[in-house]
């Protein structure tokens, strides 16, 4: 397996022995890197982008229902044509986007510390969401009626 292959699956929190519905638990974030160059040879972008989304939906694990942030990766030698498009396409989908160069370092820190925020929001949520789930159990089992020996009903 290439290094960035390896680099991407342990940012996404998948393995190849990994479920889909154990990468969905674990996956807080999606990053969704495009490349806006012509270096790739793909000409249309957002077909491509499309395409992801859908494989990620086919997985039937809601991977694709994640939050999910975009990348414009090789911006210093972009298509302006592609970059413009995927900022529409971004904006419409209320995605955001960060243009970024492995080359020249640009953007590099603003989308580190963007993901670090981003997933630390939905590590609060997600506590914030267990801990309201565990009140309402824990006032539903005082309340509610039980069964006791003898055919009794009585509350706790």
């Amino acid at each position: 397996m290439k290094k960035d292959v390896r680099a991407k699956i342990a940012i996404s929190g998948w393995s190849s022995s990994c479920s889909p519905t154990l990468a969905s638990e674990r996956t807080r974030l999606l990053v969704h890197l495009v490349d806006v160059s012509d270096a790739s040879g793909r000409s249309d972008i957002l077909k491509d982008v499309e395409i992801i989304l859908g494989e990620l939906s086919s997985f039937g694990a809601d991977l694709e229902k994640k939050p999910m942030i975009m990348v414009a990766s090789k911006i210093d030698v972009a298509n302006p044509d592609k970059l413009k498009k995927l900022k529409q396409w971004s904006t419409r989908k209320k995605l955001k986007l960060y243009p970024i160069s492995a080359v020249t370092g640009e953007g590099i820190e603003k989308l580190k510390f963007a993901i670090a925020e981003e997933v630390e929001k939905l590590r609060r949520t997600r506590v914030s969401d267990e801990a309201e789930v565990s009140a309402a159990d824990a006032k539903r089992l005082t309340t509610r009626d039980v069964e006791v020996h003898g055919g009794k009903r009585r509350s706790l």
